[in-house]
């Protein structure tokens, strides 16, 4: 009984936080303003290739711990088909000293068109050199 309750309050935890939660299963992870429609990728998405129409919205969810100076930015991004719409950290405890959380990439389908995205988790202040994973994926957007 005490490890299906473990495995429910995991599960839970995990659906509020967004942690893991496959693309297509994400409606816990999807903000309010999304009505559970809302695309949302996780690393388990690297080298998806994403359909959207212009003006709908993808969130690009991420693992990382700012703690240890490694943070997810944007390398690469066509800026004609999609743009950042927001930048934003989950943390799963507020408080929780060196506690890791998730880099949040809300963005935007501007115009038609192909390219893709691509991220870098680094340390900013020492260069290219310091990334040490990367996620990248394709997208197209129709009118």
């Amino acid at each position: 009984m005490i490890g299906r309750s473990l495995f429910l309050t995991t599960a839970l935890a995990a659906a509020l936080w967004g942690v893991s939660v496959p693309a297509n299963v994400a409606a816990a992870a999807c903000p309010p303003e999304c009505n559970g429609t809302m695309k949302i990728l996780t690393e388990a998405d690297a080298g998806a290739e994403v359909a959207l129409s212009v003006g709908e919205t993808i969130e690009v969810v991420l693992s990382e711990n700012a703690t240890t100076g490694y943070t997810w930015a944007i390398e690469r991004i066509e800026p004609a088909v999609v743009t950042v719409a927001e930048r934003s950290s989950r943390y799963p405890q507020q408080g929780a000293v060196g506690s890791g959380g998730h880099a949040v990439f809300r963005l935007t389908a501007a115009t038609p068109g192909k390219g893709t995205v691509r991220l870098r988790y680094w340390r900013e202040w020492e260069g290219d050199a310091s990334a040490i994973r990367r996620f990248q994926f394709g997208v197209t957007v129709a009118p």
